[in-house]
This record gives C-alpha cells, sequence and structure tokens, in this order.
C-alpha cells in the first residue's frame, strides 16, 4: 500500500504471510509474517527516508532449550540525501538488524558453538554524479558492525566480526 500524503511526503507499507515449507532437513512448514513500513520525505534541498521491518515465524532455525521456538526479526533504516546541485548529491545511512533467530540471514555459532542469528548495523556514506537526468554515477563507503560473537568475515590471518566496504555502481533509468 502506497499513500501519498502531500508533494513531499510518501508512505509505504507491505505485509507478508506465509507457510514456508522446509527442504532438506527442515520438514515442517514455517508459518512468517513480515511487515515493512517506509516513510519519505522529498524536499527542495534534502530527501530522508525511515523504514522498519518487523516480522515473526514459527520453528526457527535457532533451537531453544531443545526445541524449535517462534521467533521476532526487527531492521530499521534511516536515511539522507543532500542535494548540493542538480547534478551532485551527497547521501547518508544507518541501518540495524536484529535476527537473532536466523529468520532470514543464515545462522552461524557463537564462541561456545550454540546457533546465533545475524545482530549487526552498519553506516554508509556516499555522493552521487548524475552526469544526465536519467542516470548515475555513485561511490560510497559501508562499514558493518555484527555481534562481537559473530565473527563472520574473513581477514588475512582470522575471521572477524566487521568489515568495511567501498562500492561503486552506476545506473540508468528508462
Amino acid at each position: 500500500m502506497d499513500y501519498r500524503a502531500s508533494q513531499e511526503w510518501d508512505f509505504l507499507y507491505n505485509a507478508l504471510v506465509g507457510d514456508g515449507i522446509g527442504f532438506n532437513d527442515d520438514s515442517q512448514g514455517k508459518i512468517y509474517t513480515y511487515h515493512n513500513f517506509v516513510a519519505k520525505y522529498f524536499g527542495a534541498k534534502i530527501d530522508f527516508a525511515l523504514g522498519i521491518d518487523v516480522a515473526t515465524q514459527a520453528k526457527t532455525k535457532v533451537v531453544t532449550n531443545g526445541e524449535p521456538g517462534s521467533a521476532l526479526y526487527f531492521s530499521s533504516i534511516a536515511e539522507a540525501r543532500f542535494k548540493v546541485s542538480k547534478q551532485f548529491n551527497v547521501m547518508g545511512r544507518g541501518e540495524f538488524f536484529q535476527d537473532s533467530n536466523g529468520i532470514f540471514g543464515a545462522v552461524s555459532t557463537d564462541n561456545d558453538g550454540l546457533p546465533v542469528g545475524l545482530k549487526a548495523f552498519g553506516v554508509t556514506g556516499g555522493m552521487e554524479f548524475k552526469p544526465m537526468e536519467n542516470a548515475f554515477i555513485r561511490g560510497e563507503v559501508r562499514f558493518l558492525n555484527l555481534d562481537k560473537e559473530q565473527k563472520v568475515f574473513a581477514s588475512k590471518s582470522d575471521r572477524v566480526n566487521t568489515r568495511t566496504e567501498v562500492i561503486f555502481t552506476t545506473g540508468v533509468s528508462f
């Protein structure tokens, strides 16, 4: 559902309910709900968006007291774009993920060998150049920080829980 409240404000809501039938060694179905809400503001010089995702699932990958249980997923994002000129933008984004029971993400093991889902936050900053109205060239730097026990990123000599990425993208719309 999309509601355009005014020229400046846009509100979006999405929801899913399903029965994800398992594959391989996971033969039981998993009932899940997913809700996504986004509020966007389009200003003359600044655009921003706030988003929240909430999901639940029965029979998760992470087992508590010997039994698969219900799980909660939560994520949020806040982003802003400053329009320096018609062709140049500067942007920033912050994001948070709490998928402790592995509803959407992979499940890894903690320092004690127990299964845990993703817990992370990230920040991104970037610049965008628009050589034409329907095309862009963008460069971003992103820092991700996972829970201290989730060392899933490879470094030169060990596994770590943080990562910095440099991303270059380009696009054309028709």
